[in-house]
């Protein structure tokens, strides 16, 4: 019989009882929504000691699946950065190598929590959707994938500083593609036994809108967004491709008022 697998996200309510008892609005294949780190998009300006939030999310979902009591698991997903492109300036966070640095330690050390974290009961330890707005992002600023990213001395240096003695593969090239392959490698080495994904949000070259349009309009549109990320190696690599792709679906875009504006993707054309 196929298993049941909840995902617990920032977007489902849960209740701690004064008996610490746990009553948890739960929602099968809700979107990822907990974030790693301390600032929630990579934590660019320092190297963690730890990642409570790591921590924390994986101990809530033993909690909630002790509190279930039905047999099936519960999976934490984290939301990681290893560069975050919301807000813009991709270029320039894409040649701030202190901040890709950072982001590569603390991505490592998230996906270290998430390994001590397995055991019989939980060979998949935790789930990880990368980088959101990134994609996306490098397609808005028509970056191709020879774009340079000197970033391989950089992943070296995180990995020396989490302690960890390889060296990166001449696969991985200073180079936007060589970037989001080292992504794809970094994830498999540390955390083989989590799953893990990119992040894409729909907007292309500008907003959203074209997700309301005539059939041959969003095939188009939705056509080169793949052969974007096909272009980037995203889904390449000898053993390291992601697990999933998730596209994102903005959190007001639902069925509140909030909802209603023709920007959301997901909301009504009217």
């Amino acid at each position: 019989m196929d298993s049941v697998v909840y995902f617990v996200d920032a977007a489902s309510p849960l209740d701690v009882n004064p008996d610490g008892s746990i009553e948890l609005d739960i929602r099968l294949g809700a979107g990822p929504g907990l974030r790693a780190g301390v600032d929630g998009s990579g934590d660019s300006d320092l190297l963690l000691a730890d990642d409570a939030s790591t921590k924390s999310t994986t101990g809530l979902a033993r909690n909630v699946e002790v509190a279930l009591d039905d047999g099936n698991s519960v999976l934490p997903i984290m939301v990681s950065y290893t560069c975050n492109h919301a807000g813009g300036n991709v270029e320039m966070r894409l040649n701030d190598e202190t901040s890709l640095m950072h982001g590569f330690g603390n991505y490592i050390l998230a996906l270290e929590l998430a390994a001590a974290a397995r055991d019989e009961e939980h060979p998949v330890p935790a789930g990880f959707a990368i980088n959101p707005d990134f994609l996306s992002a490098c397609q808005q600023a028509d970056l191709p994938p020879e774009y340079e990213v000197w970033m391989r001395r950089l992943l070296l240096c995180a990995l020396d500083y989490r302690n960890i003695d390889i060296q990166v593969p001449d696969s991985i090239t200073d180079t936007l593609r060589g970037y989001v392959l080292s992504v794809n490698w970094l994830s498999r080495l540390v955390g083989p036994h989590a799953t893990f994904g990119w992040h894409v949000n729909p907007c292309l070259k500008g907003r959203s809108q074209w997700i309301h349009s005539n059939n041959a309009t969003v095939v188009d549109s939705a056509t080169k967004m793949t052969a974007y990320v096909g272009s980037l190696g995203v889904f390449d690599g000898d053993g390291t491709p992601p697990d999933f792709f998730t596209v994102d679906c903005y959190e007001a875009d639902d069925f509140t008022h909030r909802g209603y504006d023709y920007d959301y993707c997901f909301g009504p054309p009217e």
